[in-house]
């Protein structure tokens, strides 16, 4: 369990080192793209008269900012393991009632069933084992609440004819190191590579639990968005 919390902290230890730059390289290697990859998930959001959300790997604080376009009336939380990052994007929510919590999606400091929602984007790759953040999730999620996740597709096949797959392995981290830390982005690539392909990752959230998953692909596959809901 020791190995399993330090890859944890390791993981949030290094984002934070690029915190500063990371909405910069985001936009950059992502060709802009991810604009649009978060305002897909964010349309897909159930909404209701009271609502609250919780976006957990909320980083800095994006997919918060694009849930308030949207929902301008709704009490967002964000949680997230990396306080670097965090305060890297300080002052993008003000005037909305939004809570921002350093914390732990294996262990979220919430009560039982007092979340409509919970949204993660590009942030489920990064939490070992996946389903104690699964239980968590159930746990805070009402009744009938929905659990959205935004995630990059499984290169275990080939995307745009190969040339993602390239573009991931090869020229990102090139590109990323000149810019910023080459680790964190030869992380990214090898943690895209090891996660689910899209209907593995349904199989997933199923047995932890969730029922009705489906998803969507987004950009010919290159990213996907998941829905489960909590019986």
């Amino acid at each position: 369990m020791k190995r399993i919390e330090d890859l944890n902290y390791k993981i949030a230890l290094m984002f934070g080192e690029i915190a500063n730059r990371y909405d910069l390289l985001n936009h950059l290697l992502s060709f802009g793209v991810d604009f649009y990859w978060r305002k897909e998930l964010v349309k897909a959001v159930v909404f209701k008269k009271t609502f609250t959300i919780l976006d957990l790997a909320t980083g800095t604080f994006d997919v918060c900012k694009e849930l308030y376009k949207h929902y301008p009336y709704a009490k967002v939380i964000g949680i997230d393991l990396s306080l670097k990052m965090m305060l890297a994007g300080k002052g993008k929510i003000v005037d909305k009632p939004f809570l921002p919590v350093c914390g732990d999606a294996r262990a979220i400091p919430l009560k039982d069933e007092s979340v409509d929602g919970v949204t993660i984007a590009f942030g489920i790759r990064n939490v070992y084992p996946r389903e104690e953040a699964y239980k968590e999730i159930l746990r805070v999620l009402i009744k009938g609440g929905f659990f959205y996740v935004l995630e990059f597709g499984s290169v275990k096949r080939p995307i745009l004819g190969g040339i993602y797959n390239f573009y991931l392995s090869y020229l990102l981290p090139k590109i990323a190191s000149i810019l910023s830390k080459k680790e964190a982005y030869n992380y990214l690539a090898k943690s895209i590579s090891e996660f689910p392909t899209s209907e593995e990752f349904k199989e997933e959230l199923l047995r932890a639990g969730f029922k009705n998953a489906y998803y969507k692909p987004l950009s010919f596959g290159i990213v996907y968005l998941y829905i489960a809901q909590k019986s």
